[in-house]
């Protein structure tokens, strides 16, 4: 094959930084999932607190294959954008099960209870939430280093859930400085709506976040290849 010229190696290098600078741009958007989990631990049981967690794994199970029938064969961008939209609408879903909480924290709370059953509604659509957030970026670095050649499939993979696991854990370290500044210190959770919603609207990020990625996974793959080559 001809070799590339300047301007198409200068835009296959834009388009892998674009999709790199993406996969850690999109993963430290903060979250309220720990606050929501250390929220669960102080109103529910030992017993209780471990059922949520099995329910959990079913919720997220049952969300990963709604995923995949509903997402299949679509484009980078559509997809991260309804994903997202999605993910933002289920996100504020707990708000009925922290008011409900709230007013009962003078004792712990078991599931068959009226705060047990928003507690369960919270973390069904919570896996939802999760599964909507995590499995596009997946599906991003899957298709991008699947349809590179072997020598550089595993390098590419490598590196993209290298960067979304290090936008991870910055967007950890930003979540937990929110809640600090928020009083949320494990003993007062009044401002914990505030905190979801706070949450669920800074999604909105990911919307103009899409514009750095490729129209289609084809390109993002010959952008990479051509810039790990």
């Amino acid at each position: 094959a001809a070799a590339s010229t300047e301007p198409e190696d200068a835009m296959h290098s834009w388009r892998w930084l674009g999709v790199c600078s993406f996969c850690f741009l999109v993963n430290s958007i903060p979250t309220s999932g720990v606050a929501l989990i250390q929220f669960q631990y102080k109103v529910f049981n030992a017993e209780s607190y471990q059922l949520l967690d099995i329910l959990a794994s079913v919720a997220s199970l049952a969300a990963s294959i709604c995923f995949g029938r509903g997402f299949n064969r679509w484009s980078l961008r559509p997809m991260f954008a309804t994903a997202t939209l999605l993910a933002m609408l289920v996100a504020v879903a707990p708000l009925p099960f922290v008011h409900s909480g709230n007013a009962g924290l003078a004792s712990k709370q078991v599931l068959w209870s009226v705060v047990g059953a928003w507690g369960c509604a919270a973390t069904v659509v919570g896996g939802f939430a999760g599964i909507f957030t995590v499995l596009p970026v997946d599906v991003l670095v899957t298709s991008i280093s699947g349809g590179l050649n072997a020598r550089w499939s595993s390098t590419a993979y490598a590196i993209l859930l290298g960067l979304n696991s290090f936008g991870g854990t910055v967007g950890g370290v930003m979540a937990a400085s929110a809640i600090k500044a928020m009083g949320l210190d494990g003993a007062h959770w009044g401002r914990l709506p505030q905190w979801i919603l706070v949450a669920a609207l800074l999604r909105l990020v990911v919307f103009p976040l899409v514009l750095l990625l490729p129209r289609n996974a084809g390109e993002a793959t010959a952008s990479t290849s051509e810039v790990l080559e």
